[in-house]
């Protein structure tokens, strides 16, 4: 977020609300975690996988 605010600031823009921040915070963790869980998944068998993505339905993801 901090470097989010710095580019704001350095192209003279005003900031947005904190909780705009958050939710574009919170997105982009979101896809690299997406980005990342399926990279790993990828190289496992697909029993594994299943067992994976059944994990992430219990948690609330996908």
């Amino acid at each position: 977020m901090n470097v989010a605010l710095e580019q704001l600031a350095r192209a003279g823009l005003e900031e947005p609300a904190f909780s705009t921040l958050d939710r574009m915070a919170m997105s982009i963790r979101t896809d690299a975690y997406d980005d990342i869980f399926f990279w790993g998944a990828g190289r496992r068998g697909e029993e594994e996988r299943a067992g994976r993505l059944r994990l992430l339905t219990v948690l609330g993801g996908p």
